[in-house]
């Protein structure tokens, strides 16, 4: 909404509330333009993006009770330059987007409360250069989807499960897997992903049903053979 400094900023409002409840901004002033884009189940924490006193527009969180918005910075070592939150999990304890990295790419990344910091998912590309977009979290925040770049130049989906050191590609509805696709939302559980692909160079809706391996089970102990009494 506009405040009184004519500038656009973010706000909370809540059932129950005679007015909003203006967020500010990450420049030191508070007077900065800032949007909110994600909030949780709950509606105890919201995410969105920020200018900052650098004249950057970077991604921040802000939850219940806390006076001023907490920014996340950027891939980048010196925390510079843009990103921005696309997802958050239904706790609000885990965001996804992207954001600036040192080798000069936007690319994907994943935010939990716990880290406190951004972590980079990277691309599909051999060399892990190109562009990504975290799109969408399951609810828990374990498994992210989106797009990135391929060694092919195209933009294909991805998937990206906790603890995966790269994202994996969806391909497409081509049999070569040639073409474009991307992820735009996932079910709650992390096991369905919709989007859209390409068939013949045009772009249809697709699904994709998800299948993580199983966890191996501890195997069982071999009881001992009885021995014959002396």
């Amino acid at each position: 909404s506009w405040t009184d400094g004519y500038s656009q900023q973010g706000f909370i409002w809540r059932e129950g509330d005679e007015r909003m409840t203006n967020l500010g901004s990450l420049t030191t002033d508070n007077k900065g333009w800032s949007s909110v884009q994600n909030i949780s189940a709950d509606g105890s924490t919201v995410a969105g993006t920020s200018e900052t006193d650098a004249g950057d527009f970077q991604a921040f969180i802000w939850r219940q009770g806390e006076t001023n918005l907490t920014g996340l910075g950027t891939l980048r070592a010196d925390g510079r330059g843009e990103s921005q939150t696309n997802a958050i999990s239904t706790n609000g304890r885990v965001l996804g987007g992207y954001a600036d990295t040192d080798d000069g790419f936007s690319q994907a990344f994943i935010w939990t409360r716990e880290d406190g910091r951004m972590k980079g998912l990277g691309t599909q590309s051999a060399n892990n250069n190109g562009l990504s977009r975290v799109t969408a979290l399951s609810a828990d925040g374990s498994v992210a989807a989106g797009f990135s770049e391929t060694d092919s130049g195209n933009y294909q989906a991805f998937i990206w499960h906790k603890g995966d050191i790269r994202v994996s590609g969806l391909g497409t509805l081509n049999p070569d897997n040639s073409g474009f696709s991307g992820a735009t939302s996932i079910s709650d559980d992390g096991t369905v992903v919709a989007g859209s692909a390409h068939k013949n160079g045009i772009s249809r809706a697709v699904i994709w049903k998800i299948r993580w391996p199983e966890a191996p089970q501890p195997e069982k102990p071999v009881p001992e053979a009885p021995q014959p009494e002396k």
